[in-house]
């Protein structure tokens, strides 16, 4: 039996082919946003790749306060789905505790990793985990 040939844009692109990642990812979006509501209108995106402009290292989520007022949560594709569900979950958080955190600390990493953000986001991931979450979202 012959091996199967890898074209050039194969070789480089080991991710799988996951037509339904971006749907998951919405589910779980909207599943998030009936459980525990944003204080502002929040639109979650998946995209190819995040790179780190200072190391240009890859990364699976970021989140950020537009100067319209509402969140924006980018999901990298780049990642297992269940690694999505926790990255988007890690980054609802972030909406959720955003607006305690004072405008001069919002580039401190600690700041937004506060005990504050870790309760919420441990809530959200045992709501999602144990009480049914993911089951409920697949339904949305």
């Amino acid at each position: 039996m012959a091996k199967p040939k890898l074209g050039p844009e194969d070789a480089w692109d080991f991710r799988p082919k996951r037509p339904d990642f971006t749907n998951r990812v919405r589910q779980c979006a909207v599943w998030c946003q009936a459980q525990f509501p944003t204080p502002a209108s929040t639109e979650v995106v998946v995209v190819p790749r995040l790179l780190n402009p200072d190391n240009g290292r890859p990364y699976y989520g970021e989140t950020s306060l537009t100067d319209k007022g509402t969140f924006l949560i980018h999901v990298s594709y780049e990642q297992l789905l269940r690694e999505a569900y926790d990255t988007l979950i890690h980054e609802w958080s972030h909406a959720l505790t955003w607006l305690t955190v004072e405008p001069w600390y919002q580039n401190d990493n600690p700041k937004f990793h506060s005990d504050y953000f870790w309760m919420t986001h441990g809530r959200i991931r045992n709501r999602w985990e144990y009480d049914g979450g993911i089951d409920a979202a697949r339904g949305l």
